[in-house]
Parts: structure tokens; C-alpha cells; sequence
């Protein structure tokens, strides 16, 4: 009910807006026909790339997708619902797989809202009116301006967010709602100029503009000072944002899986076992996150996330080995590497109560110490490395890894079918 309400009310602003731009002809209207846009390699960069200012929300996918074939009548009517107000498109990666590999796009459908020299990916579900109320948030400016008072109140309920302070006049807040926008999905953005506000940071006057990340309750200053609206600086600004962007320890869940269990960062990753004094479980973990940021610091570089063991049983029994009278239970995950560390150094199972073992053991596995243990099955391996080659080839990276086989006269029923069970391997949003 919420989501429809704030979707009326998102429509019946920007049909007030449109009511005024028809008396000039030369404001731009989007959608102006209502219907589903098709982009390629031919027309991207003169619609979307040279017209930062114009918004469109886009959907990456391939014809043999079941999920993108759902979601086909839904996007359609999207484009009715926001005609005038919202470009929709769509682009088929089977017929451009170079756009979509530059866009980030490892799965279908992704669909992605673009807009101020960014992009963010949509995680939430496939329905009409979440698709609308996602199309009105990202629309919006993601800069809200407070005061000192009412920043407290926000870092207080916030796990993270972007601060901008500056003096008396926000010379720079273009660039800071164009990184902001990129962070919709995963923190709040504020300005301030409220002079009460370089305390709370520990800042003097003569140090503005400054940008803080703030997490639980520390400050992390942003070392540039040049916020100048242009591509290089803000890339910069997301750069260093992005690395930071995780609270202190959080939950794997749909909307973070994918950046987590396919990211370069080691992972800190716990099984939950809810049923048993979930709160206790997560203060250990939170132990272990605040012990590794206070000897080596919160940098991003280690993510301390925790999952429900018994909703995700067959994810983890299947790629981690631990069944439901193990919980709960932590590994050292390096996803980059599609390997775990489960052990420390002297062949110990790593534990959830030992704070100080897991932490040396992640510097451990920093330095190639520990004994690793695979996440993939042994023929997703021998599939993994043809993959590779035909990418090296210049092939379509989406290229199923059963027609991989098949293209290489390699088709060896076993090895599909280990190929198949891998997807539910690598996701526990399979399940």
C-alpha cells in the first residue's frame, strides 16, 4: 500500500512538471511515446552516454532467460505507466555483449537505472509497482541538506553515510549527487553546513569542503580535496566511497549477494543458526569485525558478513561442507580465487568465540599461509578454463557452459550435469 501511495504521488508530480514544460518546446520530455526502447552498440552513446542529464532506467537481458521473459510484459507496462515522465529501454546482450560487459551485467535480467554519469543496479523484485517507486527514488536527489541536530539524529539510525560539509555555499554539490546517486541501494548521502558539524568530525573551517564516511561510530575523512564536477573526480570519489560503502558486519541477503560471493575481497562469512540466540551469534562476529578495523583498520578491504545456515542449508552444505549441527560456523571465503579457508595455520577449525585467531588468520590468508578449499566442483573446473579460452577467443562471454562443451565436441553428460548443479552452488539466492 505504501509503495503504491508513493508511487501516485511520484506520477502526479511529474505530471505537474510536464503540464509546464509543454509551454516550451525546447524542455525535453522523455518516454515520449510510452513504449519500451531498444538500444544497441548503434544508438547507446548518442542516447544514454552523450546526455548524462537524461535518465533511463534499462534492462539487460538475452532471449533464452526465463526470468527476462517474465519480466517482459512488466517492463511494457512501465513504459505506459511512465510515458512522458521516464525513458525505459531494454538491451539484448546476446546482440551486444561489449555494452553489456562495460555496464557491469554478469547475470539476466540486470537492470539498471543510468543517469548523472552513473549507474545503479536495481536488486529489488520484478514488480510493477516496486519497479515504480525504485524509478522515483533514484529520480530524486540523493543529497539530503541538514542541520547539525538533525545529522545526529540521522548517524544515530544510519549504519552508514555520506557526509558533504562545507562553508556557505555548496560549490560542489553536483558532485556529490552524482556519487551519491551511484550509493542509492547501500547508504544515505547529507550536506551540511552547519558549523557545529566540523566538531562532530573533528574538522576546522579552513579544511572545507570535506566529505566523511560515517560507520557505527567512526569517521573516515576522504583525503582529496578537489571536488570538482567532472569524470575523474567523481570516479575517484566513487572509488574510495565503494570500498567503504559495507557497515562494520551485515547480513548476505538478494540485494548483496552477487557484489559479495563474486567480489575480489576476502569475506569473514558466518553461519547463523537463528533459532539459537541469534543476537549472541552476531556479537561475536561484530567482536571479530571490530578487533580486525581496530588493529589494521576499516579500509573495506575484508567484509564481515553472516547468513542464516539453516534458510541457505544446502548452499552451505553444498559448497562449504557444514550440515545444521555445525552451526554456527565461520570460514574465510576468497571469492576472486573460488576458494575458503575453514582452517588456521596449525589445522584448527576456525571459531567464532577465538576473536583474536580469526583475525591473524585473515592475515594468514592474506599472505598464502592457509591451506585452501575449492567453492566449485571438480568438472565446473575443466568448464571454468574452456570458458576462458573462448573468451580469450573473442566468444560471447553468456555463452552457456553446457554449449561451451558442445561447441568444443566435449559433450560429456557428467560434467554438464556438474556444471548445472554449480549454479546453486554459487549463489544462495538460488535457493
Amino acid at each position: 500500500m505504501l509503495i503504491k501511495i508513493l508511487a501516485g504521488a511520484f506520477l502526479f508530480a511529474l505530471q505537474q512538471q510536464n503540464v509546464a514544460a509543454e509551454t516550451d518546446a525546447s524542455v525535453y520530455i522523455p518516454n515520449i511515446e510510452g513504449k519500451v526502447v531498444t538500444l544497441g552498440s548503434a544508438n547507446f552513446t548518442q542516447q544514454v552516454e552523450d546526455s548524462p542529464d537524461r535518465a533511463w532506467f534499462i534492462k539487460f537481458y538475452a532471449p533464452w532467460c526465463t526470468h527476462c521473459k517474465t519480466l517482459a510484459p512488466v517492463w511494457v507496462d512501465l513504459a505506459k505507466t511512465l510515458k512522458g515522465k521516464a525513458n525505459i529501454a531494454e538491451v539484448d546482450c546476446t546482440l551486444d555483449e561489449p555494452l553489456c560487459r562495460s555496464y557491469g551485467v554478469s547475470g539476466f535480467p540486470t537492470l539498471k537505472y543510468v543517469a548523472k554519469d552513473t549507474s545503479v543496479e536495481y536488486r529489488g523484485t520484478r514488480d510493477h509497482d516496486s519497479l515504480l517507486a525504485f524509478v522515483d527514488k533514484a529520480s530524486k536527489s540523493p543529497v539530503t541538506h541538514v542541520s547539525d541536530s538533525e545529522l545526529a539524529a540521522k548517524l544515530d539510525s544510519d549504519e552508514v553515510s555520506l557526509v558533504y560539509i562545507y562553508d556557505s555555499k555548496a560549490d560542489h554539490i553536483d558532485t556529490i549527487d552524482s556519487v551519491g546517486q551511484a550509493f542509492i541501494n547501500d547508504l544515505a548521502t547529507y550536506a551540511t553546513s552547519d558549523p557545529k558539524a566540523l566538531a562532530r568530525f573533528g574538522l576546522q573551517k579552513e579544511n572545507l569542503p570535506k566529505v566523511v564516511l560515517w560507520k557505527g561510530d567512526k569517521a573516515m575523512i576522504y583525503p582529496g580535496s578537489d571536488f570538482s564536477n567532472v569524470p575523474e573526480t567523481r570516479a575517484t570519489l566513487r572509488n574510495w566511497v565503494n570500498d567503504r560503502k559495507y557497515p562494520l558486519f551485515f547480513e548476505l541477503g538478494p540485494g548483496n549477494s552477487n557484489d559479495v560471493l563474486r567480489g575480489n575481497k576476502l569475506v569473514v562469512l558466518a553461519f547463523f543458526m537463528p533459532s539459537r540466540e541469534l543476537d549472541e551469534q552476531k556479537a561475536l562476529l561484530k567482536n571479530i569485525a571490530e578487533s580486525y578495523a581496530k588493529n589494521v583498520g576499516d579500509e573495506g578491504k575484508v567484509l564481515f558478513v553472516w547468513m542464516d545456515g539453516i534458510k541457505h542449508a544446502r548452499y552451505v552444505y553444498n559448497v562449504y561442507g557444514f550440515n545444521g549441527n555445525a552451526l554456527p560456523a565461520v570460514v574465510i571465503s576468497d571469492p576472486k580465487n573460488t576458494q575458503f579457508f575453514a582452517k588456521n595455520i596449525d589445522g584448527e577449525a576456525l571459531d567464532l568465540v577465538q576473536t583474536d585467531e580469526i583475525v591473524k588468520a585473515i592475515d594468514d590468508a592474506q599472505s598464502g599461509l592457509l591451506k585452501a578449499k575449492s567453492t566449485v566442483p571438480s568438472g565446473q573446473h575443466f568448464a571454468k578454463y574452456i570458458e576462458k579460452a573462448m573468451v580469450v577467443a573473442g566468444k560471447y562471454w553468456f555463452i552457456t557452459i553446457p554449449a561451451i562443451i558442445v561447441s568444443s565436441g566435449l559433450l560429456i553428460i557428467p560434467l554438464v550435469k556438474s556444471a548445472q548443479a554449480s549454479d546453486k552452488r554459487t549463489d544462495p539466492k538460488s535457493q
